[in-house]
């Protein structure tokens, strides 16, 4: 199953707050061969990952079924923080 760790969901939700609009979270979406964020409106049907009870983080059933392995977890390297986007092993 598609794991978003604590750090990567705070992280979003810092994001989040500074948006304007707030109608919208991030949706998981495939970019090129991999996986990337796409602004959207969530659905009944999606999986959804919150920080502090609020939305941050939307996945469609079919893109939940393709990153089933797929760990989200937020990175920190001297250029600064990030997301991460590994598959697990094993």
């Amino acid at each position: 199953m598609l794991q978003v760790t604590e750090k990567a969901t705070s992280f979003l939700w810092e994001a989040q707050r500074s948006r304007q609009c707030r109608d919208t979270t991030y949706r998981l979406v495939e970019n090129r061969g991999g996986f990337g964020l796409a602004f959207d409106t969530p659905t009944t049907d999606d999986l959804i990952f919150t920080c502090e009870g609020r939305e941050v983080l939307c996945v469609s059933p079919t893109i939940a079924e393709c990153a089933s392995d797929l760990i989200i977890d937020l990175e920190e390297t001297p250029n600064g923080r990030g997301l991460s986007f590994t598959a697990r092993r094993g």
